[in-house]
C-alpha cells in the first residue's frame, strides 16, 4: 500500500499452512493444497478478485472520513463480487500509533480493528493483514520498521529492523499478541477467525540503505526464515498489490492504464483457469475506499472509479465470472483438519504482553526457496504504559508457538534483483507497482 511515485516491483511471499485438528470457528478456512492451488470446504478450486484499502481500522474509529464508511466499503465489494481486501493491521494516523512501547497497545485501536474483522466476517468477505510496514509515511508511526529500531538500543539505522535481535523479538512479540487477541465483537480470536485469509509479515519490505546501512537481500532472506520458518514450494501465487498512475507528470494515459488492467486480469484469469498457480489478484487504488479523502500524487492518478472504463470493462466482469466459479462449484465436506496452522514466532508464554488477549510485467515468478526453520529464544520484557490508554483488556492468550493456530503469510520484498524471496519483477510503464505474494 505505498504511496510513492516511483515504478518499482516486488515479488512478496506468503504461506499457508494446515490446520491443527480441534480449532473451531464459524466461516470457512482457506487452505492451500499440494496443487498450488487455494481451497476452501464450499469452495474446493478457490480464486479470489480482490482490492486494497487504506485505514480502515482509522475509520473504523472514527477519526477520518464517515462513520460508516467501512461497512459501505465492504458492501460495495460484495456487491461488485471482490471477495478479499487487503488491509494494514495498525494506524498510519500521525500522532496515533497501535503501540506506545512494544507489547503495550491503545485499545480503542484495537477495538476498531475488531470491528473491521467483524464487518468483513458478516459479508464473507476474507481479509489479507499486515503486520508491520517498510515505510514511515507519519513520523515514527508504530509498526514501521523505524519505530522498532527507534526502541532498541542497538539498532543504528531503519534497515537494521531485519538484523536487530531486539527488533526481531518485538515484532515477533508483537505479531504474537495481534494474532492471539480475542476479537471483542465476535469472540474469537484473530488466529482462528477464518475471516483472516493470511498475514503479510511486512508491506514491501526493503533494504532502503543511506548512512550506515548495512542491509542486503541475504538479511531479508534471512529474516523472513527467523520470524515465519516455511517451506515455500508449489504454493498459490498472488497478485496482490499493482496499480498504474495516470495523467499528471506521469505521461501515462488512460487508454495505457485500461491496456495495464486488461493484460494483468488476462494473465491471471488464464492461469486460474488452466490450473496454474497464479489464484488471485487485488488492486490498487478503489475509490470507494475513502470517498472523501482528498488525494495528490500517485494517490490520485492511480485511483480507479467504480464508474470508470477499468473498473467496468476489466475489474466487474472479472470479478463477477471468478465469483460464479465458486457459486457453481461442488462443495466437498469439511474434515476436523481444515484451516491453518499459525506461524512459529518464537515468542515464549511469558513475553505476552498487556494488551490484546489472546505496471505490466512477464508472466509471474515462481522461484521459491526452502527457509530452516529457526525461532528465536527471547522476548521482550513487559513494559508500563506511563499512563497512556488502556492497553488491553486482558493478557495476551498464551499459546505456545507450537500449538498456536491460524492463518499465515510470510512476506518480503526488496528490489535487489538478487534477492531469492523478493525477486523484483520488472514492471514497465511510469509509476507502476506491483506486490506479488505466494501463498
Amino acid at each position: 500500500m505505498a504511496v510513492k511515485a516511483a515504478s518499482l516491483g516486488l515479488l512478496a511471499v506468503a504461506t499457508l499452512l494446515a490446520l491443527a485438528p480441534g480449532a473451531q470457528a464459524a466461516g470457512d478456512f482457506v487452505t492451500v493444497g499440494t496443487g498450488g492451488t487455494f481451497s476452501t470446504s464450499s469452495c474446493p478450486n478457490f480464486a479470489f478478485s480482490g482490492y486494497n484499502t487504506w485505514q480502515p481500522i482509522e475509520a473504523a474509529a472514527g477519526l477520518i472520513g464517515a462513520n460508516n464508511n467501512v461497512s459501505q466499503q465492504f458492501d460495495q465489494a460484495v456487491e461488485n463480487n471482490l471477495q478479499v481486501v487487503r488491509m494494514f493491521g495498525f494506524s498510519v494516523q500521525q500522532g496515533i500509533n497501535d503501540q506506545y512501547s512494544p507489547g503495550v497497545y491503545n485499545e480503542s485501536l484495537l477495538v476498531a480493528f475488531d470491528n473491521v474483522i467483524a464487518d468483513a466476517g458478516k459479508r464473507n468477505l476474507k481479509l489479507i493483514v499486515a503486520l508491520a510496514n517498510n515505510w514511515d509515511y507519519n513520523g515514527n508511526m508504530s509498526d514501521c520498521k523505524c519505530w522498532y529500531t527507534n526502541q532498541s538500543k542497538t539498532a543504528t539505522n531503519c534497515d537494521d529492523f531485519f538484523t536487530d535481535a531486539t527488533c526481531v523479538n518485538d515484532y515477533l512479540l508483537n505479531a504474537k499478541n495481534i494474532m492471539n487477541r480475542m476479537n471483542t465483537v465476535t469472540k474469537i480470536a484473530y488466529n482462528e477467525d477464518p475471516t483472516i485469509m493470511s498475514w503479510d509479515l511486512i508491506n514491501e519490505g526493503r533494504c532502503d540503505g543511506g548512512s550506515g546501512s548495512t542491509c542486503t537481500a541475504a538479511d531479508i532472506q534471512a529474516w523472513t526464515a527467523r520470524v515465519a520458518p516455511a517451506r515455500i514450494i508449489n504454493k498459490p501465487l498472488v497478485l496482490e498489490e499493482f496499480g498504474k498512475a495516470v495523467g499528471g507528470s506521469t505521461g501515462q494515459s488512460a487508454s495505457q492504464q485500461l491496456g495495464y488492467y486488461q493484460l494483468a486480469y488476462a494473465i491471471t484469469e488464464g492461469s486460474i483457469n488452466s490450473g496454474d498457480n497464479l489464484r488471485g489478484i487485488a488492486f490498487w487504488r478503489w475509490d470507494n475506499v475513502d470517498p472523501q479523502a482528498v488525494l495528490t500524487g500517485f494517490d490520485q492518478e492511480a485511483t480507479v472509479t467504480t464508474s470508470g472504463d477499468v473498473f467496468q470493462q476489466v475489474i466487474k466482469p472479472f470479478s463477477g465470472r471468478i465469483a460464479a466459479r465458486c457459486a457453481s462449484a461442488k462443495a466437498t465436506p469439511a474434515t476436523s483438519s481444515a484451516g491453518r496452522k499459525l506461524m512459529q514466532t518464537g515468542v515464549p508464554a511469558s513475553g505476552s504482553s498487556s494488551s490484546p488477549s489472546p505496471s505490466s510485467s512477464s508472466a509471474p515468478v515462481t522461484n521459491a526457496t526452502t527457509a530452516s526453520p529457526t525461532t528465536t529464544e527471547n522476548s521482550r520484557p513487559s513494559a508500563s504504559n506511563n499512563g497512556a490508554p488502556s492497553s488491553g483488556p486482558a493478557a495476551a492468550r498464551a499459546a505456545s508457538p507450537s500449538s498456536a493456530q491460524g492463518p499465515i503469510a510470510l512476506v518480503s520484498g526488496d528490489t535487489s534483483p538478487a534477492t531469492a524471496l523478493a525477486i523484483n519483477s520488472q514492471v514497465t510503464g511510469a509509476a507502476c507497482q506491483a506486490n506479488l505474494t505466494v501463498s
